[in-house]
């Protein structure tokens, strides 16, 4: 055999096994080729993503794939950025999430135009502190949407650990429920009953006008935090003392009207229990018998890798 011919049968031997060129045509700015996202949900992140565009003329395209094919994932996201222009001509504004599911891989492909913005390091940053805890739990949508947000807040000017350490300051939800059950139980330690039903009060009062705030403006969610995870504690620790001297006095004068010298026998330690009593008896301070603590474009090959 010839070399020419050697050589024509090592080039169609590789053209056979190696990757062949992608097929994928967007439709959109979302692109879930694995059916990874409800309708809902593509249609929410397309919304998004449109409003972006027309503001600021960025194309972010989301891409979800079902495996690389052998394709590494680097070179599989910059053809993919390529080959369908992703930004404006020109400006080289365009962002590519690009996700893999078989292969549990994230890249961010970022145009030349975005380099400045969007730096490798931003980007490692928002796969792992964004997208890759929430694509954990199997939630694909916040984890993209969150993505999404931060970009555009870092194209309007924010520094990323300003984006971030604002996502990292707001406290899970379990964090405020066990507050409030520890302000309820610390209640019923001091003031049994009584002190469990006010402080009952005082927690759903608060946590009824921080849904409120909320619903109507999630702006408002700074004010909702500190609704529901202030109000309780300084309720507990200022004005629930300050209500039990008020209340036994009262109860004091009372009783001794109509019982006189007797008065203490009628005292309801089963209903006020020992801190009152200890108030009104012995004089010993707050924790009296009991204790508690408190706490087309091209792409620029920049951006950055990750997984989940």
């Amino acid at each position: 055999m010839r070399k020419r011919d050697w050589i024509l049968l090592i080039f169609f031997f590789l053209s056979y096994f190696a990757p062949g060129k992608i097929n994928l045509k967007p439709t959109g700015f979302v692109n879930d080729f694995a059916g990874l996202l409800t309708q809902e949900e593509r249609d929410s992140l397309e919304t998004s993503l449109r409003e972006l565009e027309k503001q600021t003329t960025v194309e972010i395209a989301v891409v979800i794939v079902e495996g690389l094919e052998g394709r590494n994932l680097e070179g599989y996201a910059n053809e993919i950025f390529n080959t369908w222009g992703i930004g404006k001509k020109g400006k080289d504004n365009g962002v590519l999430i690009f996700i893999a599911i078989k292969e549990r891989k994230i890249r961010i492909e970022v145009g030349y135009g975005m380099e400045h913005i969007l730096t490798d390091g931003r980007c490692g940053e928002i796969i792992r502190n964004i997208i890759s805890p929430k694509f954990k739990e199997n939630n694909y949508y916040d984890g993209l949407s969150g993505a999404i947000e931060t970009i555009q807040k870092l194209i309007e000017g924010k520094d990323i650990s300003e984006v971030l350490s604002q996502k990292d300051k707001e406290p899970p939800a379990l964090f405020f429920v066990l507050c409030q059950v520890f302000c309820l139980l610390f209640a019923l330690a001091i003031m049994r009953l009584l002190g469990f039903l006010i402080q009952l009060s005082i927690t759903i009062i608060t946590d009824i006008i921080a849904g409120v705030s909320y619903i109507i403006n999630p702006v408002y969610s700074e004010i909702a935090i500190l609704l529901v995870f202030f109000i309780p504690f300084f309720f507990l620790i200022f004005l629930l003392p300050l209500f039990s001297i008020i209340f036994q006095k009262i109860l004091k004068r009372r009783l001794k009207k109509y019982y006189g010298s007797d008065w203490k026998k009628h005292w309801p330690t089963k209903l006020i229990g020992s801190y009152l009593s200890g108030f009104s008896s012995s004089g010993v301070g707050f924790f009296k018998g009991g204790g508690g603590g408190f706490g087309g474009g091209s792409s620029g090959g920049g951006g950055a890798s990750g997984g989940w």
